[in-house]
């Protein structure tokens, strides 16, 4: 599971579909299939396939995971629930789904701050969200100017003398 999360965060996704895969078969073998390892790693896999573009597949995935996650008992009290949440949110917000994103993140932010407390470096990853979702409902209202949506596209920026500029992103 761990090395198929670094390989994700690498940018691997084969790899890591791979070894996310063989992860719910290894927990679903051992643990069975109400134990929360099992159903993590489900998430990741539908994590997974978010970060290819395949929100659709993900999405589907993560209903199920939350429906599963509904069937094994694990409630208000699960840290798990909070990170399906957290994933769900972004899958929506990935896959344009934008108003069904920010209540679902606002819920795990709910959700965190109540296993967590108010203030927790944890939330960093939900705020994030909170705030992508945010800036696209405002780009609904407001489109960003056709600049901005061709550096996106393109993955720079453009100065004054309409030459792409190099944008780190973090």
């Amino acid at each position: 599971y761990i090395k198929a999360e670094n390989a994700r965060g690498k940018g691997d996704y084969e790899s890591a579909t791979a070894m996310m895969t063989h992860a719910v078969d290894v927990f679903r073998r051992a643990c069975g299939k109400d134990h929360p390892s099992f159903i993590r790693a489900q998430g990741g896999v539908a994590d997974i396939l978010s970060n290819k573009g395949l929100h659709d597949e993900a999405e589907s995935m993560l209903r199920k995971v939350k429906k599963a996650q509904k069937a094994a008992d694990m409630g208000t009290d699960s840290v798990e629930v909070a990170y399906v949440n957290n994933s769900y949110a972004e899958c929506l917000r990935q896959g344009g789904n934008r108003d069904l994103a920010l209540d679902v993140a606002e819920e795990a932010l709910a959700h965190r701050q109540m296993l967590f407390g108010e203030i927790n470096p944890d939330h960093l990853e939900i705020l994030e969200c909170l705030n992508n979702v945010n800036m696209l409902a405002m780009e609904a209202i407001v489109p960003p100017p056709e600049s901005e949506k061709k550096a996106e596209k393109e993955g720079g920026e453009e100065d004054e003398e309409g030459d792409d500029v190099f944008k780190e992103t973090h």
